[in-house]
């Protein structure tokens, strides 16, 4: 598994700082990070869609998919 390394000072302490907020590890922050911006991200395409380009159905958590994995859906049109 590859590894990420954060050069960028302000960036790691930023996550350093939402770990010990949310009371979780690095890894556990960086990806709630990342799942709540991809929801963002789906919720702005779902409402302003382009022609040809579709909806992922689902996405596994991490980009590796394994039984254990997490779900990350977009949101339901209501």
């Amino acid at each position: 598994m590859a590894a990420i390394d954060i050069d960028d000072p302000h960036v790691r302490a930023a996550v350093q700082e939402l770990a010990r907020r949310r009371g979780v590890s690095l890894t556990q922050a960086v990806k709630q990070a990342v799942d709540e911006a991809l929801a963002v991200e789906w919720e702005k395409e779902r409402r302003a869609p382009r022609p040809g380009r579709e909806f992922p159905h689902e996405i596994r958590a991490g980009g590796v998919a394994s039984s254990s994995d997490r779900v990350v859906q977009p949101p339901r049109a209501p």
